[in-house]
């Protein structure tokens, strides 16, 4: 017998401080699913059905890390992936914005998340277990912001 799957759209915030961005590593599983426990990621969730997208990113970049979005955000780019347990397939559409914050900001996890840190090369990301259609995602934003940089 086939598992049923769920479909689910994220919108996640690539948070950049100078050429520093923001990960967390969240401390349960997925909603729905047994997977998830130990994964970074940026922050971000699901978009619920009575909210657009930019105002799921401003609300769960809020509960997540305590910072409130102040500037512009930028569509950076779309990925998704599978996630499977036993009994379900989660499809998931994360839709990333790029968002430089105007200042160093500290960060006031929620219960969702155990750990964070702020990554500025892509050779660290070795280091820290992501999904991998994510890690692709923050590998080639920090390869981009270090050409940035260099010019």
């Amino acid at each position: 017998m086939e598992k049923p799957t769920l479909t689910k759209v994220v919108a996640s915030g690539l948070l950049w401080s100078h050429d520093s961005l923001l990960l967390l590593r969240r401390a349960r599983d997925f909603k729905g699913i047994k997977q998830g426990r130990g994964l970074w990621e940026p922050p971000g969730g699901v978009v619920e059905i009575d909210e657009t997208i930019p105002e799921t990113l401003h609300r769960e970049v809020l509960e997540e890390s305590g910072i409130s979005l102040t500037t512009a955000p930028t569509l950076a780019t779309v990925c998704h992936y599978a996630i499977a347990d036993d009994a379900l397939i989660a499809h998931r559409f994360h839709i990333l914005y790029a968002v430089q914050l105007p200042e160093p900001e500290s960060v006031r996890l929620s219960e969702e998340h155990a750990d964070y840190c702020w990554i500025d090369s892509a050779e660290r990301l070795t280091l820290l277990n992501m999904i991998p259609a994510l890690e692709d995602v923050v590998r080639r934003a920090l390869v981009e912001q270090g050409r940035a940089i260099q010019r």
